[in-house]
């Protein structure tokens, strides 16, 4: 091998002019595959071929998952009694600022979860409540007729009336006061991704009201770092 190095070092000291001819050719070759080179700052394109990894990145692009920030409020105090009442009021705050901040950088922010959707959602189950119904849901049926057992059940319609979220449960009520319906939407828990998150007073917390989540789908693509990094500024700045 060192032979070899050693011929080519004595060849090129006799043909200098074809030693600089080949050291720019190789030189302007490298300059022109180098702006043929594209970056990618998609950190899914990273992530090796694999057919379930293909299936996880279809659903990523096509809900858009990747283009979106999840951002968790919670109490500073792990210990402290949970207040949901605080932390929904502090989404309602951030949303406000990263929208006045973070103008033009934010499609979206989704962290209530709209009324309308949650009638939607009710009206399909009320509507076709024997395709959701089983024999162990018309036994709990049958119980309401025990003494005592209707004025139990009134007596919630009640407390649920006075409360702060009457102006969605009035009509429900209305509709069922029984509370047959809500048989029927349990079945949905049983399809429900993780435990860990429930919806108080249409906001998106975490089982021990101690979290507030927000879902924010950035303007740009997440491969666009450079626009990015504008709402990031503006999430560091709200945060502190």
């Amino acid at each position: 091998m060192g032979r070899f190095f050693l011929i080519l070092y004595h060849y090129f000291g006799k043909h200098k002019k074809l030693f600089y001819a080949g050291v720019i050719a190789i030189f302007g070759i490298s300059v022109f595959l180098a702006l043929k080179l594209n970056y990618e700052e998609d950190i899914i394109k990273f992530i090796p071929k694999d057919k379930k990894i293909d299936k996880f990145n279809y659903v990523m692009q096509n809900l858009n998952f990747k283009d979106k920030l999840i951002v968790c409020l919670s109490s500073e105090d792990s210990s402290s009694t949970a207040d949901a009442d605080y932390l929904v009021s502090m989404a309602d705050s951030a949303a406000e600022k990263l929208n006045r901040e973070c103008k033009g950088l934010i499609h979206d922010i989704y962290y209530k979860v709209p009324e309308e959707q949650i009638l939607d959602v009710y009206n399909f189950f009320y509507e076709n409540l024997p395709l959701f119904l089983n024999s162990k849901d018309y036994k709990s049926i049958d119980s309401l007729f025990l003494p005592g057992k209707m004025d139990q059940v009134m007596e919630g319609n009640y407390k649920a009336l006075i409360s702060p979220a009457s102006i969605v449960f009035k009509k429900f009520i209305a509709d069922d006061p029984a509370g047959i319906t809500r048989m029927a939407l349990k079945k949905l828990q049983a399809m429900q991704a993780d435990e860990n998150y429930d919806v108080y007073d249409n906001y998106i917390v975490t089982k021990d009201r101690k979290n507030v989540l927000l879902f924010i789908t950035s303007a740009s693509p997440s491969n666009e770092t450079s626009k990015n990094a504008g709402l990031i500024k503006g999430l560091d700045r709200i945060s502190d």
